[in-house]
């Protein structure tokens, strides 16, 4: 096989990566130091591997976002040892919450193999469905589900947040990518694949509506149209005539329907009904008077946060702060009590270490944002990974917007499996005898 003047490394390297990789992704929800020697062992194999990395980066001017690691990191570092200096007494290991906001970079190792074993999306997304829906399974709350009233569950996440944040995530997967199903030609394997698909896409689906999560709620809605597109383009046809005006219609009736939908369930009316009603009420009011609802703590802590930003915007105030910060406030108890964060990554990562770190983040989705539409404009991706990835990339930025995903493990596993298959997808073939689509489009 001809990789041109790429040298692959030895193969147990690459044996060991791919195995790293894949049991840390099926044990992602496990106990944490299992998991820990795992994530250990797959950086491991990564530093093994660097040299055919750089090498490939090199040849495809990808190595500034390797860069952008080592600058973050350094970065990080002077915004602890300020923090340090400006709060002595403070009993925070700054380095240890820091590294979480840098260990959402990893995402580019991660499309390293994506890019030398394309068909490793199909175990990735299969491993990590497969790990969701055995926690979801486990937690023994499924029995509590009522369709009458669906209670609030979390199934042993964090909180009910997090278990959206992967519930949606995996959603918008399926229906995005499952056209692709219909492609496979093995009857018998393509009945067992959509089988599959639709028991995890129905566990997803009672976890995102049992989560109650608003935010993840607004978050589909605004993209569950783009989502749903490759089986418009199945259904009309990509040489149909006028296919851009059918497209748009059906968008827009998707939004709309979308719409209908969760105004016809009860409890999904009645929170989005006590959201408007709040939003509407607390526009009225001063930001003291505001009551520390949901809705309320998040307008307390969200102005508290621009604030501590105005004060620091170049060095921050050290990773692990954040805690200390609210409770010294003068926020009323309820927004103090029992939080740790500012309930928006861009606030979080500004307030711990700069403007800078929140610039970082917000490019990091832009450009995977650009690669994709790029790939998909060379015909290098098909439409199903389009705009899974357009999709996925929007959804992550909202709900970032109401939860601090990106401080936490959630996050930083969201986007290195889902950031590093777009960004493995998008990056050119590491072995140039075959198109990588061609392999992408067989599951």
């Amino acid at each position: 096989m001809n990789t041109g003047i790429l040298k692959p490394q030895k193969k147990w390297i690459g044996y060991i990566g791919l195995f790293a990789l894949l049991l840390f992704t099926i044990t992602v929800f496990s106990a944490r130091g299992l998991n820990r020697a795992v994530e250990v062992l797959f950086l491991l194999s990564i530093l093994f591997s660097l040299k055919p990395i750089c090498t490939y980066e090199k040849e495809n001017k990808g190595l500034w976002i390797y860069i952008l690691i080592v600058v973050s990191l350094i970065l990080i570092f002077i915004s602890n040892v300020i923090a340090t200096a400006i709060y002595p007494d403070l009993d925070v290991r700054h380095s240890s919450d820091s590294l979480d906001f840098v260990r959402m970079l990893f995402f580019v190792f991660v499309g390293w193999w994506v890019v030398k074993q394309p068909k490793i999306v199909w175990l990735l997304l299969a491993f990590l469905s497969l790990a969701f829906s055995s926690r979801v399974i486990f937690s023994g709350q499924l029995s509590l589900i009522s369709l009458s009233n669906l209670p609030r569950l979390d199934f042993e996440f964090s909180n009910a947040q997090h278990t959206a944040a992967f519930s949606g995530s995996l959603l918008i997967a399926y229906i995005s990518l499952s056209p692709i199903l219909l492609k496979i030609k093995n009857l018998h394997f393509k009945a067992f694949a959509v089988s599959l698909t639709l028991i995890l896409l129905a566990i997803a689906l009672i976890a995102t509506l049992t989560s109650q999560t608003r935010a993840t709620w607004l978050g589909l809605l605004m993209v569950t149209g783009i989502a749903f597109m490759p089986w418009a383009i199945l259904v009309i046809g990509k040489k149909s005539s006028l296919i851009k005006l059918k497209l748009s219609i059906f968008l827009t009736g998707s939004l709309i329907a979308a719409i209908i939908l969760g105004a016809l369930n009860p409890t999904i009316h009645s929170k989005v009904k006590y959201t408007t009603d709040r939003f509407i009420h607390y526009s009225q009011l001063e930001l003291k008077d505001i009551p520390t609802t949901s809705m309320g703590i998040r307008l307390h802590q969200w102005n508290l946060a621009l604030d501590l930003i105005k004060e620091r915007p170049i060095s921050g105030h050290g990773g692990g702060s954040a805690k200390y910060l609210i409770q010294k406030s003068d926020m009323p108890p309820g927004a103090i009590i029992n939080f740790g964060h500012f309930h928006n990554s861009y606030l979080e990562l500004g307030v711990a270490h700069g403007l800078g770190a929140t610039f970082t983040f917000i490019f990091i989705l832009g450009f995977l944002l650009y690669r994709v539409i790029k790939s998909y404009r060379n015909n290098d991706i098909g439409s199903e990974f389009f705009f899974w990835s357009v999709s996925w990339i929007m959804f992550f930025g909202i709900i970032n917007m109401f939860e601090s995903y990106v401080g936490s493990r959630t996050g930083y596993v969201l986007l290195l499996i889902f950031g590093g298959i777009i960004y493995g997808i998008t990056s050119k073939p590491y072995h140039k005898t075959k198109p990588q689509q061609g392999e992408l489009i067989q599951p």
